[in-house]
């Protein structure tokens, strides 16, 4: 009974929240993860096709494809229906506004758009591309 009424929550609060869920990367469209640009199983003793594809995780927040270790934090995101903890990368986590933030701190605002993708390249590919 508490798994049914925390999914009927969980439609309410996506229905009516103010921003849209960003667009989830599918599983083929990184090698690496997003946020330290290392091997999906850098961590792991098996490197194996089906361990990369445990070990790939979507940030609820920007959407990226993260290994487990750049995705520790779980924070719910409110402003886009996410009224549970779940799971949330570190850059969106450090730049989430919410509660945990004192008073006179400033977030940076969800990434979109080129200011996503610059985030989420390595830095030489972000050079490079400003040229």
């Amino acid at each position: 009974a508490k798994a049914y009424l925390e999914a009927l929550q969980i439609i309410k609060a996506a229905r009516r929240a103010p921003q849209p869920p960003p667009r989830w990367s599918a599983f083929d469209e990184a090698d690496v993860c997003m946020c330290c640009y290392s091997d999906f199983t850098w961590a792991c003793t098996s490197h194996s096709e089906a361990q990369q594809a445990l070990q790939r995780k979507n940030c609820y927040h920007c959407g990226a494809l993260v290994c487990p270790e750049c995705s520790r934090t779980e924070r719910s995101a409110p402003e886009m229906g996410v009224i549970f903890p779940r799971r949330m990368c570190d850059r969106c986590s450090l730049n989430l506004t919410d509660s945990y933030l004192l008073p006179n701190e400033k977030a940076c605002p969800r990434p979109q758009g080129e200011a996503y993708q610059q985030d989420h390249l390595p830095a030489q590919d972000s050079a490079e591309r400003q040229k």
